[in-house]
């Protein structure tokens, strides 16, 4: 719309602009022509006043003639010649007036020529009259002018005149019409253009207007989203909100109202009275209600939809009109405030102006009114979450657990009272300055990153990948584990921990619920008291009770009456049930506490099936029903006699609850990682309410199961925790009156790890000698002995060489045509990429003879001649000294021995001491490349350790770790400086974040010690 108005603008514009221009233009070559024709007009004047002369002259030329011829007289002689040259001229300037016209021209010629014609007869006459007498003269026939020559002239400057005059009437006639039209092109053009110059001005300032309003409804569309913002409440925002719509729109009030629930009405919360607005109005305000449907707001509310009224006091809106003719108001806009799908309330606007209504008003002031709903309507959002926040801190902060929130790099941000309270941290020691690991034992953690490391057969490192990696990977992970206090004590817990993850999927955190579970702890210990008493004692006497009613009921202390027999077997058949129930009951528990470790080891699938079914098929033919073998194959990987255990329950309960002539399917099916075990019957089956609790302890179908059918309600709960000890699952798909089929699955047979050894690679050795002879002896050397030879005969080939193949070693002869040995070794230690490679300089002169001023470049010396065992030697014993010595003082055994294992996989030699004096020995002895210090030592501190180090030249500049419980403040840091020092606190810095660093440490140190070792330089 705006384009199209500014285009609009510019053609009108371009119009009047170029009508003036075209009138300008009709004026100029108007009045140009009209020039040109009031010159040819003046022009014929002349040339009829030229005309004219001539015959002027021509008559006084003959009166001239006719006076001498009559009087003879010399005067007229005179003025004869007089006239001839004035006509001769006169006749010359008419012929330079007619250039114009070819006809005019030739009529001048022919005058001139008649009147020359004329003048000769004449002069004749007057030279006759010279020498003869008047009557003479009269008597010469021609010697007085005649007229008929005369004649002749007068009709042809009367044709000239005439025709001049005809020019003179056309060019007139034509000047005047140009003078008429170019009057009225102007008038009208102008006119015109003043019109379009006119109709643009009103468009340019209605097109002002219309942005002057659009800056208006922008400045209060700005304001309504700035001032909702810095509000926080509804009163708030409406005593800042009102003024601004009133102002900015320019109007003279502003109101508010909300419906008030209670009263089923619509009351003015808030308003803005103008200047000009009597305070009484707002008097009317405060004391106004509105039924829904009553008045202006009770009809916008009522119909959701904005109104306008042209004119309040005309009668329109009744409530209105008295209010309004106080302040003397006219119109009036309102707006719905909407809280979708329902109304909150109306917001109306009022002037004294009487105005038209305005469709781009009533747009932002609807967009207004849904701005304040979707305040109302987040403020009780907000409201209701604040009041869920406090309800929910409420639960956290009284529940009977640790619960402890984490972001999604583990570090704490939440913690409930109960953690503050086990724990024995506040909660400004943990939150956002650590992680949940520092209140783990450590060997729990070191032990759940080699279980997980050997199930996903990928490392999984102590610490938070330990901790969180089921969790992160989306599975269930609860588990018993240990908190440590923050004294150091420690207490047993069950801890639930799961990952919060974003709307995008991504781990956002983690929340870590513990319960502690000392007390179930000790409840577990009596019941294993409990056990082990029932286990003695009640077994040992049932054993006596049951082989004494077996003799009893065998004869062998004499016959016994029927009746007596009768009641022996029952006795014998509840012994055996209860020996059953007690049996049962000791697995059970021996099994969920891991008392029977399961031996686990390849087991062909189909033997298990086979003995399973054997073992029952007694049972089978006693109950009359048949056992059925589906053939397989696979090997399963579990403890061979729990999974028969688990096969020959199944099949007794299958057997037990089939009916007489029935069937039982036993098979086993495998996909990529499990082995499908089933068994499948064709009984009564199990009513769906009872399928989910069969694997409970104790429970069955049918309580009168246990005493027709036998059992103990413990052999579907035994079944469960063997299978879940394998790493497998179990369930069961039943239809009643159809049957049951149990299915359980057992993992394939475990793939078969990589071997622990790897063969080392064979180290590459360059070789640079300009002597080929001695390249070949050294090539066969190094291959002889299990090196792999790259063999250049100059420097420049060495370094290229060395670019490319990064060799192990380099043996490099000083004397060389060219670029010598010497500057081919510092252009190697100038070079970033090789710096690092150990150099083991060939050459005829003992190191003491060479006297070379850098012994720190090179990393070993071999004389010539030499053999192979020297060579070979010297190779070897840098490979030794490469091998980095890291000294760790750290009083906690086990976590120097997970930081240990960590760094000796790296090829990192690590001495370990508890403390200052051990720590002290073994620098006395060894000079460690890095260290790595604890500051709270049983016999010391680390302070202590740092000024025994300051004593040594060579250790004074050790790059230096310090791994403490606490952060280290400034002024102790600049205590424990030495060479490059990191300070770095246990409870934020995991083992593997300080293996990185170590190691990185080390590779430093290691290009620095190659260039300079005694300058002992540090970065």
């Amino acid at each position: 719309m705006k384009r199209n108005v500014e285009n609009l603008t510019f053609l009108v514009f371009a119009f009047g602009l170029g009508m003036l221009a075209l009138v300008g233009f009709v004026s100029y070559t108007a009045n140009t022509t009209l020039v040109r024709d009031t010159q040819w007009v003046s022009h014929t004047h002349d040339v009829l006043r030229g005309s004219e002369r001539i015959v002027g002259e021509l008559d006084r030329t003959e009166s001239a003639a006719r006076g001498f011829v009559l009087r003879g007289e010399p005067r007229y002689s005179t003025q004869f010649d007089l006239t001839v040259q004035a006509l001769d001229q006169s006749l010359a300037d008419l012929d330079q007036l007619t250039p114009d016209s070819t006809r005019q021209q030739e009529r001048v010629r022919q005058l001139a020529s008649l009147i020359k014609a004329r003048i000769e007869i004449m002069r004749q006459g007057m030279e006759f009259r010279k020498k003869h007498s008047l009557q003479a003269t009269l008597d010469v026939d021609g010697a007085i002018p005649g007229f008929e020559t005369t004649s002749q002239i007068h009709q042809l400057i009367r044709d000239f005149q005439t025709e001049e005059q005809q020019l003179l009437l056309v060019r007139q006639t034509r000047a005047t019409n140009i003078s008429f039209w170019t009057r009225l092109v102007i008038f009208l053009g102008t006119g015109l253009a003043v019109l379009m110059i006119a109709a643009a001005s009103i468009i340019i300032r209605r097109e002002n207007e219309s942005r002057k309003r659009a800056r208006q409804r922008v400045a209060v569309q700005y304001a309504t989203t700035r001032l909702l913002a810095e509000s926080s409440t509804l009163s708030q925002a409406s005593k800042r909100l009102l003024p601004e719509l009133a102002l900015n729109l320019e109007f003279d009030v502003a109101e508010l109202w909300i419906m008030d629930y209670e009263s089923g009405a619509l009351r003015c919360t808030d308003f803005w009275l103008g200047s000009k607005i009597p305070a009484s109005y707002g008097d009317i305000l405060r004391t106004s209600k509105m039924s829904i449907g009553e008045g202006m707001p009770g009809r916008v509310y009522a119909n959701q939809e904005p109104i306008w009224i042209d004119d309040l006091q005309a009668g329109i809106d009744p409530v209105r009109t008295e209010a309004s003719k106080i302040a003397n108001l006219r119109s009036a806009i309102a707006v719905p405030v909407l809280i979708w799908p329902d109304v909150a309330g109306v917001l109306i606007l009022l002037t004294r102006r009487q105005t038209q209504i305005d469709r781009e008003l009533f747009q932002t002031l609807a967009a207004v009114g849904a701005q304040v709903g979707q305040f109302i309507t987040r403020r009780k959002a907000l409201e209701k979450l604040q009041e869920t926040t406090e309800l929910q801190r409420a639960i956290l902060q009284s529940a009977n657990f640790s619960i402890i929130a984490t972001d999604a790099h583990g570090v704490i941000k939440s913690m409930n009272a109960a953690s503050e309270a086990w724990l024995g941290y506040r909660q400004d020691e943990l939150i956002g300055k650590a992680t949940p690991v520092m209140l783990h034992d450590w060997k729990e953690l070191v032990v759940r990153s080699e279980t997980l490391s050997a199930d996903t057969n990928a490392k999984v490192d102590p610490g938070l990948d330990a901790l969180f990696h089921r969790a992160r990977r989306g599975e269930a992970d609860e588990a018993d584990w240990t908190y440590v206090r923050s004294d150091g004590s420690s207490f047993p817990i069950h801890l639930s921990l799961s990952a919060l993850r974003a709307s995008s999927g991504d781990v956002s955190g983690f929340v870590a619920i513990a319960q502690d579970i000392t007390e179930r702890r000790a409840v577990d210990r009596m019941k294993n008291e409990f056990i082990s008493v029932v286990s003695h004692e009640l077994r040992t006497p049932l054993t006596s009770i049951r082989g004494s009613l077996g003799l009893l009921a065998g004869g062998m202390l004499g016959n016994v009456a029927d009746k007596a027999q009768r009641m022996l077997q029952i006795a014998i058949s509840n012994t055996d049930r209860l020996v059953r129930l007690i049996n049962d009951i000791l697995d059970i528990e021996r099994l969920e506490s891991g008392k029977i470790a399961l031996d686990r080891q390849a087991v062909d699938a189909a033997n298990l099936l086979q003995q399973a079914v054997e073992t029952m098929r007694g049972m089978g033919d006693k109950n009359n029903v048949q056992l059925d073998l589906e053939p397989t194959t696979g090997d399963v990987y579990g403890d061979p006699d729990r999974i028969l255990q688990t096969l020959t329950n199944l099949i007794s309960n299958a057997i037990k609850f089939s009916p007489a002539g029935g069937a039982v399917m036993v098979s086993a099916t495998s996909d990529r990682t499990h082995m499908l075990f089933s068994v499948v019957d064709h009984g009564r089956g199990i009513p769906e309410d009872k399928i989910g609790a069969i694997f409970e302890r104790f429970q069955q179908v049918d309580a009168s199961d246990s005493r027709e059918k036998g059992g103990t309600g413990l052999g579907l709960a035994i079944c469960r925790t063997i299978v879940q000890q394998h790493g497998g699952r179990i369930w069961v798909k039943s239809e009643l009156g159809k049957g049951s089929t149990f299915n359980f699955t057992v993992p394939l047979m475990e793939p078969a790890k990589a071997p622990d050894w790897i063969p080392a690679k064979p180290k590459k050795i360059l070789v640079c000698d300009d002597d080929p002879w001695l390249l070949n002896i050294v090539s066969k050397l190094l291959t002889e002995n299990g090196f792999v030879p790259l063999l250049t005969s100059s420097a420049p080939e060495m370094l290229q060489k060395a670019k490319i193949e990064s060799p192990d070693v380099i043996l490099l002869d000083i004397v060389m045509p060219g670029v010598s040995g010497w500057d081919a070794l510092h252009l190697l230690r100038a070079d970033e990429s090789l710096r690092g490679i150990p150099v083991i300089i060939l050459s005829g002169l003992s190191e003491q003879d060479a006297q070379f001023a850098k012994p720190d470049l090179i990393s070993g010396w071999v004389q010539k001649p030499f053999d192979a065992e020297q060579l070979c030697a010297a190779i070897d014993g840098i490979a030794h000294r490469k091998r980095k010595l890291v000294l760790l003082v750290e009083d906690d055994a086990d976590l120097a021995r997970v930081i240990s294992s960590t760094l000796e996989q790296h090829g990192v030699e690590l001495l370990s001491a508890d403390g200052a004096l051990q720590a002290k020995a073994i620098v006395a002895r060894r000079d460690p490349d890095l260290v790595i210090l604890d500051l709270v030592l049983a016999d010391g501190d680390g302070f202590e350790v740092v000024n025994f180090l300051r004593q040594h030249d060579k250790l004074r500049k050790v790059p230096l770790v310090v791994y403490s419980a606490t952060e280290v403040v400034k002024e102790d840091q600049e205590r424990l400086r030495l060479g490059k020092t990191e300070f770095l606190t246990k409870a934020h810095i995991t083992p593997e974040q300080l293996e990185a660093l170590v190691l990185q440490l080390l590779r430093v140190d290691l290009e620095r010690k190659s260039l300079d070792v005694k300058a002992g330089t540090s970065s």
